[in-house]
């Protein structure tokens, strides 16, 4: 059995906690994100396949496609990561604060959708993101005003 590394959070978030729905592939690989900021990928034995840490903490729920998974820090930062490897393909900011609460990004195959804050505000949800999955560039916002 597997179990996560003595890691801290790193930022004001204290609990060390998997508080987010586990995704699961076609080979069935597991795939959650850790409250300390680190995606992991485990095997169908529940074995570690890879790890990343995102450099944020209490990640978004995770979004999965053919190739790559896809999560949000609460720092903002947007990444998408190899399913196979865990290496990062693209990393992009694309807000300030990202939600704290628990949130599930879509993935599809021309978007890719997160909930954001205006760039530069600090409050609540305001914004939805949409990004190109291939390279992480924004395609469009919308915002519900401040």
């Amino acid at each position: 059995t597997w179990e996560e590394p003595d890691r801290k959070s790193k930022g004001t978030f204290l609990m060390k906690v998997f508080h987010g729905t586990p995704l699961i592939d076609g080979d069935l690989n597991v795939y959650i994100q850790s409250s300390t900021g680190w995606v992991y990928s485990l095997t169908p034995a529940g074995e570690l396949r890879w790890e990343f840490d995102t450099h944020g903490e209490n990640p978004s729920n995770l979004a999965l496609s053919d190739s790559a998974v896809f999560v949000l820090t609460s720092t903002g930062s947007a990444y998408s990561l190899d399913t196979t490897t865990g290496a990062q393909i693209w990393q992009q900011k694309i807000c300030d604060v990202a939600p704290a609460d628990a949130y599930s990004p879509i993935a599809t195959e021309n978007a890719l959708i997160f909930p954001a804050n205006y760039y530069g505000l600090t409050g609540g949800t305001t914004e939805i993101v949409a990004m190109h999955p291939s390279d992480g560039r924004i395609l469009w916002r919308y915002s519900q005003g401040p």
